[in-house]
């Protein structure tokens, strides 16, 4: 199964579309990226792309270039690879506060549904995990 990820440049901050000192999502850690773009001379947006290309499972990703010049600067994140110490501090700062959907509704089961519900045995690996209701 292969990934197609999007939103790749945190909804436009990673292309200067915005500065620092614009209002900025607090759950968006661009700073690394920026950080990591400064030591190789690369822009932001390249990193970040650069970054979802080396990670496993992905196949491509949605740049969403409207202009010739965007799609060009996309493209030239293909012609580098980030060190592992870099990947690595790249994923370290964007790990999830939150556990996602599907698993935020797993996790949130009892609340909705309750411990004694009676679940089919395909979803075994949740009901296991998360200690919810019984299988059938």
């Amino acid at each position: 199964v292969g990934v197609i990820p999007w939103g790749t440049i945190a909804e436009g901050f990673l292309t200067g579309k915005y500065t620092r000192e614009s209002t900025v999502d607090p759950k968006l850690n661009i700073h690394e990226v920026i950080a990591i773009s400064e030591e190789i001379d690369r822009s932001p947006v390249q990193v970040a792309l650069n970054w979802v290309q080396q990670k496993p499972g992905i196949t491509s990703s949605l740049i969403g270039a409207r202009t010739v010049s965007q799609l060009e600067e996309n493209l030239r994140s293909l012609e580098f690879k980030l060190t592992p110490e870099q990947m690595k501090r790249l994923d370290d700062v964007s790990k999830p506060n939150e556990v996602p959907f599907p698993h935020k509704f797993a996790n949130q089961y009892d609340r909705y549904i309750g411990k004694n519900i009676q679940v089919p045995n395909k979803f075994a690996p949740i009901v296991k995990a998360y200690n919810y209701g019984s299988l059938y």
